[in-house]
């Protein structure tokens, strides 16, 4: 036998294994397809017919949840998101206000590993769950913990209730994210996110009475994008490394490591486009942050005392940000004792007529270095105030 003819029976040896292998894989493959087919129907036989669902998403009205009718749904929301569990399907609202009630000290809903969907528009949703007046305290109207969450278009109207809208406790990062969903009307706490890991925020807002709008501690590697936090009573945004002993803060934004025994804090947050609007104290604060790096990129603060104040932080960059001290006493943006800061391509400003002494963007003071303070351009109408000042 030739050295070709030996060649040529090797190369359809090789054909025929690599067509066998194929072949095979497809047959793995649509076994297993089939029966995870008739695991699925199985499921969907065991509910009533009541119950069943579409095959994209369990439609709350679909159990009896009526919007804007007066009556409660709590018990018919519930029902909808067993079915989605058992399913494992979204949970769909469309537009409206759902009456709940709250009875007990848990959480109205347990939303774990599921995915709530309703109609949106702009910062909140349009579809409400509304905690009703004759409610009792209870911890939180959504509540996930230990795994995932996903929610879209739903939001929460606590109705001057002491209680948490939306509580995220040790979420995974693999698969939860919040977008266009809003709280408001709590006394408590809006956004309760403790220990999360990985979470992706987007378009959501957040008002409070009397606590934060926002109150994230423990956790690390958030993306809050398009934030709109309004404080009322206590602080717009509260991001610390450890659970705080008192959550009512006079500032809009606060970044705070409190304790060393955390080995990774909320200093791994990236916060952009984020609108901060409160009554008292400074807009912004980065204090102690000393791992990770904060990143703040297209905020826009309204507020008084100092716009953005970095305090003992290591590595924090703000950005492409509008940051404004409208106070007399204020400086757009102050860093104190702390190292490798960022200040880039800012527009900062100087209320003219509560400002009329003050000519500096910039402070720094104390035991400051590494810092870049760079196309920065300033905003006022009297005057040309210095960039930086050193103290």
């Amino acid at each position: 036998m030739s050295r070709t003819e030996n060649m040529r029976k090797k190369q359809n040896c090789f054909k025929w294994v690599r067509n066998m292998k194929s072949s095979l894989g497809i047959l793995i493959l649509c076994t297993i397809l089939i029966f995870n087919n008739k695991i699925i129907q199985a499921n969907i036989d065991t509910i009533p017919e009541r119950e069943c669902c579409s095959d994209i998403y369990v439609n709350v009205t679909s159990h009896g949840a009526i919007p804007g009718d007066g009556v409660s749904d709590t018990e018919q929301i519930r029902l909808a998101l067993d079915v989605a569990r058992a399913n494992r399907k979204p949970v769909y609202f469309p537009a409206g206000q759902y009456d709940i009630e709250a009875a007990g000290n848990n959480a109205i809903f347990n939303v774990t590993n599921l995915s709530l969907v309703g109609e949106s528009t702009g910062y909140t949703g349009t579809s409400i769950l509304k905690v009703s007046e004759n409610s009792v305290t209870t911890s939180s109207v959504l509540y996930a913990g230990n795994g995932r969450v996903q929610i879209r278009g739903v939001g929460v109207e606590c109705n001057s209730r002491a209680m948490v809208g939306i509580h995220m406790y040790k979420t995974t990062g693999q698969g939860t994210w919040i977008e266009k969903a809003g709280v408001s009307g709590a006394t408590h706490t809006g956004w309760l996110i403790e220990q999360a890991q990985g979470a992706i925020i987007s378009n959501v807002s957040g008002s409070c009475n009397a606590g934060a709008g926002f109150l994230i501690y423990g956790s690390n590697a958030l993306s809050i994008h398009r934030l709109h936090a309004i404080r009322n009573g206590g602080a717009a945004v509260v991001i610390l490394g450890s659970s705080p002993k008192n959550i009512y803060i006079p500032d809009g934004l606060l970044l705070k490591s409190q304790s060393p025994n955390w080995p990774r804090t909320s200093g791994a947050v990236s916060i952009t486009d984020t609108v901060i609007e409160h009554n008292g104290g400074h807009t912004v604060v980065v204090n102690g942050i000393l791992n990770g790096i904060t990143s703040i990129r297209a905020i826009t603060t309204e507020g008084n005392g100092d716009g953005v104040l970095i305090d003992r932080a290591f590595f924090t960059r703000i950005s492409e940000s509008r940051v404004t001290a409208p106070t007399a006493d204020g400086v757009p943006i102050k860093i104190i004792d702390s190292h490798g800061c960022s200040i880039i391509d800012n527009i900062l400003r100087l209320d003219p007529i509560a400002n009329p002494r003050t000519d500096v963007l910039v402070r720094v003071e104390g035991n400051s270095n590494g810092c870049r303070i760079i196309g920065n351009s300033y905003n006022t109408h009297f005057y040309a105030p210095a960039i930086v000042e050193y103290q």
